[in-house]
């Protein structure tokens, strides 16, 4: 494998797990703020470097892929942020993952025809690659367990977060205060929960589909692994367009809430600008971090194998957040995290040497 290949995986693996942590700031959760907003953050800062990489580099390419790259984008980006509040960052993650690994192998073996190794066991060939992933899920899912939170009384779904001495708990998104408990479960609880869980996935598959965009565009353009083009510049002419497209969706759909809220006599979305100009700036600084790794990950020959890597990566990074700091996961639960995140990062090792390419 391309050691840039690794470094990239591991690039945009630290902006896709930490550009979550901004959403956990007692700022945003003070300000209550509709999911369009976080989403617009990330689309701005996206077209803002693009633009100011095509204006440095004086180049611009355009290319179609770009704008079906931001429109599979801005439903996922919206999701995510409505399930975390819903099912916990944790859960979250691990399904998102999980959904996001699965997927992304599947698309690149059935549509680019990705070939993984085969070895010979006495007169039996057989491909490592579903034993490492079910590995890898497994360890997905010791890292869901061991960051879930202790078991306390919960809130019911929908309620603010608890302060203590007039300020805010440091801990926002944690599944206790969102009513994970099954003894506090209804049926509107539990229609809820499902909803999050199913968005989880429904962002999972999407973000396999954003690299399976990229791979597709190249390979119509008879462009090999490695070769570089203008339009799919992820520093340049590609961001500049997906993040242009993307802050004209999401513009278009909180525009869509404001009207729908104005009709049920709802208060508007608001932007809130002054309170959340940092965190939100930071989220989409280093969302935008992750998502130009990811697509030099693709340009320069990454597979399936990769994106599976990347979403277990993103996870374990999520999680050392939680571990290191938040102090969300402690004693007996920080070393069975460890334990998982050192058994799921062995396996993504070993699943990046059973590509054939």
């Amino acid at each position: 494998m391309d050691p840039l290949v690794i470094v990239f995986t591991v690039l945009a693996a630290i902006g896709y797990g930490t550009f979550p942590v901004f959403l956990k700031s007692p700022r945003v959760l003070e300000a209550k703020v509709h999911p369009f907003v976080f989403q617009l953050y990330k689309s701005v800062w996206a077209f803002i470097i693009g633009a100011v990489c095509v204006i440095v580099k004086r180049q611009f390419a355009f290319t179609p892929w770009a704008i079906g790259a931001a429109v599979c984008w801005v439903p996922g980006g919206v999701l995510s942020i409505i399930a975390v509040p819903i099912i916990g960052m944790g859960s979250f993650m691990v399904t998102a993952a999980a959904s996001y690994t699965i997927s992304a192998l599947l698309i690149f073996w059935l549509a680019f025809d990705e070939h993984f190794a085969v070895h010979e066991l006495g007169s039996t060939k057989l491909v490592l690659v579903p034993f490492y992933l079910v590995g890898i899920l497994v360890g997905l899912m010791g890292l869901g367990w061991a960051a879930r939170p202790p078991d306390e009384p919960s809130q019911q779904l929908g309620e603010g977060v608890e302060e203590e001495e007039g300020e805010p708990q440091r801990h926002l998104l944690h599944q206790k205060q969102l009513g994970m408990n099954p003894k506090s479960w209804s049926a509107s609880s539990l229609g809820r929960i499902f909803l999050g869980f199913f968005c989880a996935t429904v962002v999972g598959c999407l973000q396999s589909g954003q690299g399976a965009l990229v791979e597709a565009g190249r390979i119509q353009n008879g462009l090999s692994p490695g070769e570089q083009d203008a339009r799919f510049s992820p520093l340049g002419s590609w961001l500049f367009v997906f993040g242009l497209v993307s802050t004209l969706l999401t513009m278009l759909l909180w525009a869509i809430a404001a009207i729908v809220a104005l009709l049920r006599k709802e208060a508007v979305p608001a932007g809130k600008f002054q309170q959340l100009w940092l965190p939100g700036s930071c989220t989409g600084i280093t969302w935008s971090l992750g998502y130009v790794s990811s697509v030099l990950t693709v340009s320069l020959g990454a597979t399936g194998i990769v994106q599976a890597q990347l979403a277990a990566l993103t996870t374990i990074i999520s999680g050392a957040w939680a571990l290191f700091y938040y102090r969300e996961i402690r004693g007996c639960r920080a070393v069975a995290w460890v334990a998982a995140a050192a058994f799921t990062t062995m396996l993504c090792g070993l699943l990046g040497l059973e590509s054939a390419r």
